[in-house]
């Protein structure tokens, strides 16, 4: 059965519903998009659907690979927490956030707070952060 889902990325202001067969195989069905609800400024001028979801998912997932950098690599920003459902999960500690936003060209910028220098030193040396279009504040 063919299903369909609208995602609404954190790293812009697109919606893009995307769809999938659940008759395929989970670990190689893949998703693809079949329209565009909403296109943020910065996707606007992107020349098809499928670009537009690739170039989308891209930002998505480096955002994400990021936060799993810093909780992979910073024991002491990183906590468990028990939730609800008694699965823990990894989460920085109080007072340590990830703020990020995009600049005029398109580069990933990360807002630290609560950070110390010698965290963001750690995290500096990371490939994932000496990247050019990744900027650490």
């Amino acid at each position: 059965m063919i299903h369909r889902n609208l995602w609404r990325p954190d790293t812009c202001d697109c919606a893009l519903e995307y769809e999938w067969d659940d008759a395929q195989d989970e670990a190689t069905r893949r998703h693809s998009i079949s329209r565009i609800v909403q296109a943020c400024l910065a996707h606007a001028t992107v020349m098809t659907a499928e670009q537009h979801y690739d170039i989308v998912l891209a930002e998505n997932r480096q955002k994400n690979r990021l936060y799993g950098a810093i909780l992979d690599s910073l024991p002491s920003a990183v906590r468990w927490r028990e939730q609800d459902d008694g699965t823990t999960i990894r989460e920085l500690q109080p007072g340590k956030e990830f703020g990020f936003s995009y600049d005029a060209q398109r580069r990933l910028v990360l807002d630290l707070k609560g950070f110390t220098e010698a965290e963001r030193t750690v995290l500096r040396s990371l490939p994932l952060f000496s990247n050019p279009g990744v900027v650490v504040l």
